[in-house]
């Protein structure tokens, strides 16, 4: 019987999964903003950290086998400003070792900080290949932000009480807590500026698939951080639905709310986050829709065919 329920489970599971992806083909005629500016500085930074990565000494950690390490800064101009690419290459000398010892490497502030104008990039490597899908991502993701913040000339990172109460949520209570991992990257993924940064790296995904392949699939985006992303936070909201008479939820919402013992001062519900959840959710689906739409125009320039990846 626990066989065939599993069995139901997977079923269902695969058919919720066709019918996004159905929803998501069906609003791809619509037009994304995706700014050029951040496209092209991203591919920018990506080709000169591999210019200058063997410019730096190589290093070793005395605590995680099998993997070399080098760190490296230099200055790079976008959007009217001058900011500091600092970066960190790790090389594992074979795929055992990456996963033996990805987990163990000290933490790496990646991302960008608009008070000191510094964009932080870990970057990881197989036998000196670059995880080439990685490094487009978070590169875009974090340049879109830079972007952002420019605009409105705030940090979401340092400034936003919403932003660091996801953060805080997520880091301090850590991966191990169920009920803070869920309803942290409820907040963290819902928010406009996150979603936003990971379309933009799905876009940069597809344009490169693109490019080396001339023919970028539908894999590509199942496998890329914002549909993950989606899924996840969909699978969160329903565990919220289920749990939100639990007494660690109402815990959690309390230390949010800025109730003793240490309060953070947002003003959260969990029918709140639920309802946050649910409208991000509808957005993010159609920013998606809108990244392929805005891919297939740009790939259609550097190829006559026009890709019929998504049909």
């Amino acid at each position: 019987m626990g066989n065939f329920t599993y069995l139901v489970e997977g079923i269902e599971e695969v058919e919720r999964h066709s019918q996004l992806f159905k929803y998501i083909r069906g609003i791809v005629n619509e037009e994304l903003g995706i700014h050029y500016g951040v496209a092209k500085a991203s591919s920018k930074i990506i080709d000169k950290i591999k210019e200058k990565l063997n410019e730096y000494p190589k290093n070793y950690y005395s605590y995680v086998d099998g993997a070399s390490y080098r760190t490296g800064n230099f200055p790079f101009k976008a959007f009217g400003k001058t900011i500091n690419i600092h970066f960190r290459y790790c090389n594992f000398r074979d795929k055992y070792y990456y996963n033996m010892g990805v987990d163990n490497l000290p933490t790496w502030p990646n991302g960008f900080k608009l008070s000191t104008l510094t964009l932080s990039i870990d970057i990881h490597a197989i036998s000196g290949n670059i995880i080439e899908t990685t490094l487009t991502d978070t590169v875009q993701h974090e340049i879109e932000h830079y972007f952002q913040e420019t605009k409105i000339g705030k940090s979401f990172s340092e400034d936003d009480p919403y932003y660091k109460a996801s953060r805080f949520v997520k880091d301090y209570y850590g991966s191990n807590d169920e009920v803070a991992r869920r309803v942290g990257n409820i907040m963290y993924f819902s928010q406009k500026c996150e979603n936003e940064a990971y379309v933009n790296g799905l876009y940069a995904l597809l344009v490169k698939n693109y490019k080396e392949d001339g023919k970028p699939t539908s894999s590509v985006i199942e496998t890329s951080p914002v549909y993950q992303g989606l899924l996840q936070l969909r699978r969160d909201k329903e565990w919220l639905i289920k749990n939100k008479n639990n007494p660690q939820v109402n815990e959690l919402i309390k230390v949010i709310r800025n109730e003793p013992p240490k309060g953070m001062g947002v003003n959260v519900s969990v029918n709140g986050l639920i309802k946050y959840a649910e409208y991000s959710d509808n957005e993010i689906i159609r920013r998606i829709g809108k990244a392929i739409v805005k891919a297939q125009k740009d790939c259609n320039q550097l190829n006559d065919l026009e890709p019929t990846w998504w049909k």
